[in-house]
């Protein structure tokens, strides 16, 4: 009997070996977007997700590179507002 364990993806979205030989992680891949998701969840306050993204990270060096790719596209996207968006907060006048 094969058993779901915490450091495991959700079924069905266990990422696909041949994803190694056929080169770069593309994007809307499941296992991504599943990743993308625990992130999400956990930047706001979900511990259940960030307690599995973490358990999961530790030990898929796929996902960890993933994991910190959008965390750097979210540090970016902190630091400056979209071109022609005015940035968040009281603006004067």
């Amino acid at each position: 009997m094969v058993t779901h364990r915490p450091t495991d993806p959700a079924p069905g979205l266990e990422r696909d070996p041949a994803e190694d030989i056929a080169g770069p992680v593309v994007a809307g891949t499941p296992w991504i977007d599943r990743l993308v998701e625990l992130h999400v969840l956990a930047e706001h306050g979900d511990t259940d997700a960030a307690s599995a993204a973490r358990e999961w990270i530790a030990v898929d060096v796929h996902a960890r590179t993933v994991w910190d790719h959008v965390e750097g596209v979210r540090d970016q996207l902190r630091a400056s507002p979209p071109t022609g968006l005015p940035a968040a907060g009281p603006q004067p006048g």
